[in-house]
């Protein structure tokens, strides 16, 4: 693997991550489970 595509990956990887912090408060029961939290 050639560094321009582990970055790619880690971009993207990222983006992911952002996208469901920015959707954790429309889902709280599904960001409790990731987080660890109580199950409901």
């Amino acid at each position: 693997m050639n560094y321009e595509l582990i970055f790619s990956l880690a971009g993207i990887l990222a983006m992911a991550g952002w996208v469901s912090l920015l959707l954790s408060p429309l889902m709280p029961i599904w960001s409790e489970r990731i987080a660890g939290g109580p199950f409901l």
